[in-house]
């Protein structure tokens, strides 16, 4: 079995920072206990954490945490003598290692994961997480660096001594905006506290989802309408709902443009949900997973599910259709198929009980709703 372990970056002085940078909350825990947290949910068992300024204070949250602590006297001379720092205590049976300064605290543990896995097939000596076609953090090392990154003299930092090993990397795409966005200024970091609560892919990260798993062209395009069409609903709903009803736009957005991630692909919804839980979005991939066909209880409220359920339905290609055209369209697929006929006007039956549910609650005539979203 492959052992990897983390060495966490937190001897700096956050100069330009207000504020501590391993001790600022992030979704109600400090910067440095977010990571510690991610990389033992992603499964690494031995972190060490490298302290220089503020150490004792380090050292008392990684108490806490129940986390090494590796002291390094050389702080002030710059990021590097806390690799060097962190590297020369590597324990010997370790076959590769995660290096990550803690400012760098959204990374998802599903992102780490991917990159085990991918070093456990191939041991590449570098293994980059890269997003959008930009490299990020946190490379995972081969333990064979060890020595090459203790020789080196300091100049240029550890970007100077991967160079030389560009040859042997790989460059793993993820579906993880969070590999790029650290938080050296305090712009950056009220960036990071808005995103730290969001569990799920947002644009970029949608398409970069599109790209990893291949969605076809048209399936994409088909999404980014959905998508619309269910902004343009859950808005009108959540001008009637109290506050604390409302749904989450942002959400249901997110679920619009990956509902058909896996298309083209046998069970596309099971499909497209598992690939979304792999990246580590359980929250859409729950709303993903029902968007063919669902039942809602008569006295369930409706939900970002049942909007992106109808949403779906509203859409053929890029064309916004009465929902009736999508099954009518199925019918006549089916019209030598008794049974799957039957199937198919149940599945009718259901979406226009929801609709009609979404149309009573939400106070619009669906017509005037649709028209006003763009194709």
């Amino acid at each position: 079995m492959t052992n990897v372990v983390a060495i966490i970056l937190a001897a700096g002085y956050s100069s330009r920072m207000d504020g501590f940078k391993p001790l600022l909350p992030l979704a109600g825990e400090p910067a440095l206990s977010r990571v510690v947290r991610t990389f033992q949910e992603a499964g690494v068992q031995e972190i060490s954490v490298v302290a220089g300024h503020r150490q004792q204070e380090i050292a008392s949250l990684c108490a806490e945490l129940n986390v090494r602590v590796t002291m390094n006297p050389d702080f002030a001379d710059g990021m590097f003598s806390s690799v060097r720092a962190g590297v020369r205590e590597l324990p010997p049976e370790a076959d590769g290692f995660f290096l990550l300064p803690v400012d760098i605290s959204l990374i998802r543990p599903a992102t780490l994961r991917r990159l085990i896995l991918d070093f456990a097939e191939n041991r590449a000596l570098v293994t980059h997480p890269v997003f959008a076609g930009e490299p990020g953090h946190p490379p995972l090392l081969a333990r064979e660096l060890r020595q090459p990154i203790l020789r080196h003299s300091g100049e240029g930092g550890l970007r100077a001594v991967l160079a030389d090993y560009e040859q042997e990397a790989r460059w793993l795409n993820v579906a993880d905006q969070g590999v790029l966005l650290d938080m050296d200024l305090p712009c950056d970091y009220a960036a990071l506290q808005k995103r730290a609560v969001i569990g799920f892919p947002l644009d970029a990260e949608c398409e970069a989802l599109f790209e990893i798993c291949g969605t076809p062209i048209p399936a994409r395009e088909h999404s980014r309408v959905v998508a619309q069409v269910a902004e343009r609903m859950t808005e009108a709903l959540n001008h009637v709902r109290p506050a604390g009803e409302r749904l989450d736009l942002a959400l249901v957005r997110s679920a619009g443009l990956t509902h058909d991630l896996a298309k083209g692909r046998p069970r596309h919804a099971q499909e497209g949900a598992g690939l979304l839980r792999e990246h580590g979005f359980d929250a859409v991939a729950d709303i993903v997973v029902d968007h063919p066909d669902l039942h809602l209880a008569d006295a369930a409220p409706i939900t970002e599910r049942e909007i992106v359920f109808l949403a779906d339905k509203f859409v053929q290609g890029t064309r916004i259709v009465p929902i009736v055209d999508r099954y009518l369209a199925k019918l006549e697929r089916y019209r030598d198929e008794p049974q799957a006929a039957a199937a198919v006007r149940e599945r009718l039956i259901r979406a226009e009980g929801i609709l009609l549910r979404f149309c009573a609650e939400a106070h619009v005539r669906l017509p005037d709703l649709l028209l006003e979203t763009p194709e």
